[in-house]
């Protein structure tokens, strides 16, 4: 799958400064770990994990604890 990033966000993901993506709709839904996506047709990643969440409070809280280690400061 390709998916189309921000030039900074494709270029942390390509040094590995970025190792999460969030991504919502019907569209992304096939996405599995193990897979491989495309990132703005300039390298591929393979997909490590995949969490699905029902909404946005579902979202954060899966997220908590995880921003640390994606360089954000806090929720």
């Amino acid at each position: 799958m390709l998916l189309f990033v921000k030039g900074r966000f494709a270029d942390a993901i390509f040094s590995g400064r970025k190792t999460i993506e969030i991504r919502a709709g019907k569209r992304y839904a096939g996405i599995r770990a193990g897979d491989f996506v495309s990132i703005n047709g300039r390298f591929r990643r393979m997909v490590h994990r995949v969490d699905h969440a029902p909404d946005v409070n579902h979202l954060i809280s899966k997220l908590t604890g995880r921003f640390a280690s994606a360089g954000f400061v806090d929720e």
